[in-house]
């Protein structure tokens, strides 16, 4: 077996956006590139193409600047996590529930906000062993529309990031499968589908 990945349209999408003509290009050079690899493949070789995460564009006037906020930071000692997952942790004695309520007053349209135990007990990071739970924030801030949590002290090349991903909307969490060589038309697909549905059952 061997794996191989591929990271110029990842960085092309974080740096142009995917909806740019510099990642269209880029993805039409890895079609190429990929079409020439598959035709010179022996016929007992199987190949799964996948991605691992999906992505979305942010423009600039889509950031959101978190210290902008103070009354939604009174709380708050640190943020942690990326632009568009959020991590804030309170400082000892603070009430999750009323930061958290304070949040989805003012962000409901734009993020999905939870407390730490919300958040496991919707199962969205999976089983969550308590050793690792006490490394998620406090309250946790998840982008539901096109925007950015940013810090205004963020680095300038975090802050000029088009492409993004790390929330809960489709288009950041579903990836690709594509099945070539010897696994074409195969039952593959179906099983990892049946797996994927089984777990989601049983969350």
């Amino acid at each position: 077996m061997a794996y191989l990945y591929v990271d110029e349209l990842d960085k092309v999408a974080h740096e142009s956006g995917w909806q740019s003509d510099a990642w269209v290009r880029r993805l039409e050079q890895f079609d190429a590139a990929l079409d020439g690899f598959l035709r010179g493949l022996p016929g007992d070789v199987g190949v799964i193409i996948t991605a691992d995460h999906g992505v979305v564009d942010v423009a600039s006037h889509q950031q959101i600047m978190l210290d902008a906020r103070p009354e939604l930071l009174r709380d708050v000692i640190e943020i942690g996590g990326e632009p568009r997952f959020r991590s804030l942790y309170l400082r000892d004695g603070a009430d999750p529930a009323a930061v958290a309520a304070a949040w989805e007053q003012a962000e409901a349209k734009r993020a999905w906000v939870a407390t730490r135990e919300e958040a496991i007990a919707s199962g969205i990071f999976g089983p969550v062993d308590d050793a690792v739970a006490a490394r998620l924030g406090d309250v946790i801030i998840a982008a539901r529309k096109l925007v950015a949590y940013y810090r205004s002290d963020d680095s300038p090349s975090a802050l000029a990031m088009i492409g993004q991903h790390g929330s809960l909307s489709e288009d950041e969490r579903g990836v690709p499968l594509i099945l070539a060589g010897a696994l074409a038309g195969s039952g593959f697909v179906g099983a990892v589908a049946e797996v994927a549905r089984t777990r989601i059952a049983g969350a």
